[in-house]
């Protein structure tokens, strides 16, 4: 789908009781993941907008994408930063030195997972003909598309920091200056 999504600024926005709101990875990351300095200036943005979600009682999911999408994400970031960057990542992920980081992303995931209501994608319902033809044209993340379909099928608002979020007709959450300023253009 191709329409223009609206985009409300996180940091102003007054939650309600009644919100359904899935968070994404790129925002469990910003409150959850390890800090590098392009995630470093949303990280409070994005924990302050968690804790108003918490104390305003909003119902928070999770699915299964966004996990695995957090748990790579995550390592994959470790593995960048780390002295064994010039490797291969399969063998640092098998490595001894993925261990301590390995734990560190199931406590994170296992504390992510514990405050959100998990949420089936609906993968037998969707219509993946469609996707995968969106998805050869090159201008979709397949992930992303199969999220905007639960946000839709489960009228849930998306908390993202990813601007690829822009032209999916969702109503999202962020504090991303840019996917804020291509929804109001």
């Amino acid at each position: 789908m191709m329409t223009r999504s609206s985009a409300l600024d996180i940091r102003s926005h007054r939650f309600q009781s009644n919100e359904r709101l899935l968070v994404d990875a790129s925002v469990w990351l910003r409150i959850y993941g390890p800090l590098t300095p392009d995630r470093a200036s949303y990280s409070k943005a994005y924990s302050n907008a968690y804790h108003k979600m918490r104390m305003a009682d909003c119902a928070i999911f999770m699915d299964i994408i966004v996990l695995s999408e957090f748990i790579n994400a995550f390592a994959r970031m470790e593995f960048r930063q780390g002295p064994q960057a010039a490797s291969d990542f399969k063998t640092f992920r098998k490595s001894v030195a993925f261990e301590p980081i390995a734990k560190e992303i199931g406590i994170n995931a296992k504390r992510i997972v514990t405050q959100c209501q998990c949420v089936e994608s609906g993968f037998e319902d969707l219509d993946t003909s469609a996707l995968l033809t969106a998805f050869e044209s090159g201008q979709h993340d397949f992930n992303d598309q199969v999220t905007a379909e639960l946000c839709r099928a489960k009228g849930l608002k998306l908390v993202t920091h990813d601007a690829d979020f822009q032209k999916y007709g969702l109503t999202v959450l962020t504090a991303n200056g840019d996917l804020l300023s291509a929804c109001q253009s």
